[in-house]
């Protein structure tokens, strides 16, 4: 693989300048994720997101039950694109999603504080987590939508997986009886 090819996934992976890139490539033998472990150890990601206290990674979760009419979105925020896009985040996700749709859930308080996977509070979910990346995460908001009222589409912007995307476009459009 060429150079170029290298430094567009190593962007792709953590969201860091081109020159930032080239520096951390040359200095692991061009190996992808010696340069993303060499990153993360000298907080280069980090340091760039601190620069700007509103910049923070989104990772947002779409689930849908059709058998119970809801809807749910979930939004959470983690410090780097490091964590997002790990194969450990993704499980995470999908442990959320296994659950919100066993539950009458109706606000995150609830979800956090009352909800289990397989026996933890998924409080206790997020802090395995948090140790597991070694930087911190956390469910910054849940939409609950009932769609029987409804007719909707999605679009995921960023899209890591069929639930999980950086963005989330949601239309809906109310149903009307017909004649």
């Amino acid at each position: 693989m060429i150079i170029s090819e290298k430094i567009k996934i190593l962007r792709k992976k953590t969201s860091i300048s081109f020159k930032k890139c080239i520096i951390a490539l040359n200095k692991n033998n061009h190996d992808i994720n010696k340069s993303i472990l060499w990153l993360r150890k000298n907080n280069i990601d980090y340091d760039i997101k601190k620069q700007n206290s509103n910049n923070c990674n989104v990772g947002i979760i779409l689930s849908s039950n059709f058998s119970l009419k809801n809807f749910f979105v979930f939004i959470i925020r983690s410090e780097t694109n490091f964590v997002i896009q790990n194969p450990n985040f993704i499980d995470f996700t999908k442990k959320l999603l296994s659950v919100i749709n066993l539950y009458n859930i109706n606000n995150l308080h609830e979800f956090i504080n009352s909800t289990k996977y397989q026996c933890t509070s998924i409080k206790t979910l997020i802090k395995q987590y948090i140790n597991l990346f070694g930087e911190n995460i956390n469910i910054y908001k849940l939409y609950k939508f009932y769609i029987s009222k409804y007719t909707y589409f999605t679009y995921q912007h960023n899209k890591i997986n069929d639930n999980l995307s950086k963005i989330l476009s949601i239309v809906f459009f109310f149903k009307t009886s017909q004649s």
